[in-house]
């Protein structure tokens, strides 16, 4: 937790000095259901992203989810999460968004530290309408003993309703370590740029 706090830190002292920079608020929530123990899974999504001009961006997720039966018989999972992001129009309407993160999942028994890599590709259509046919995220716990590795493909859409707000939806199926479905799920956002 000591190293996730100081990356949280630096972020904001990075943030402060760079005022006229483009900040994103995301809002987030949907459900996964899990084929492995029949549990369903509410999740909440709270994501902050800061520009730092040209292609790059610095940011901090939270993620919560309630489990409802199954194995986890309403256990509550949260992520903590520090990313840097690399974004690029690749060729007109297509571009790919690049992403690591480090954080902490805090959950019963014990809470451990794990790495991410993200990858997405987006197609533009117009000034509202945006695909994002391909969504990639994989994660894994720093000491394999946590067995948190997995895979997560996705697609979705995104609607920008002006200059400033969006709404966007997903749908995704996470794979464990072994390639075996974990969960099935889906998700709406709201962001806000300011």
């Amino acid at each position: 937790m000591r190293i996730l706090t100081l990356v949280f830190a630096l972020a904001m002292a990075i943030t402060g000095a760079a005022q006229a920079q483009t900040n994103t608020l995301t809002v987030g929530g949907g459900m996964e259901s899990s084929p492995v123990d029949r549990s369903d899974s509410y999740k909440g999504n709270l994501v902050w992203q800061h520009s730092l001009g040209g292609a790059y961006s610095i940011g901090t997720t939270a993620e919560t989810y309630q489990v409802q039966g199954g194995n986890g018989h309403n256990a509550v999972k949260t992520s903590l999460e520090a990313d840097a992001w690399y974004t690029r129009q690749v060729w007109g309407p297509v571009g790919i968004k690049l992403g690591v993160g480090i954080g902490e999942r805090v959950q019963a028994p014990h809470n451990f530290g794990y790495y991410a890599l993200y990858a997405t590709g987006n197609y533009t259509i117009n000034e509202h309408w945006t695909l994002n046919p391909v969504q990639y995220r994989y994660r894994n716990g720093f000491d394999s003993l946590d067995h948190f590795e997995s895979h997560q493909w996705g697609t979705g859409v995104t609607y920008n309703i002006d200059a400033t707000q969006a709404v966007s939806a997903k749908v995704y199926r996470t794979y464990g370590g072994d390639w075996r479905t974990q969960a099935d799920g889906g998700a709406l956002f709201y962001s806000v740029k300011f």
